[in-house]
């Protein structure tokens, strides 16, 4: 039997984990937009 604190703490670490990546990849997408625009091909 799962615990209401159990399912708290799940809860947020997928929460904080997803949060965490989306941040990430914006970034990751910011700094390439940023290396193409500043090497044209």
């Amino acid at each position: 039997m799962i615990s209401i604190l159990d399912l708290i703490t799940i809860i947020g670490f997928t929460w904080g984990v997803f949060s965490v990546g989306f941040s990430l990849g914006r970034a990751f997408e910011k700094i390439r937009h940023k290396e193409s625009r500043h090497r044209p091909r």
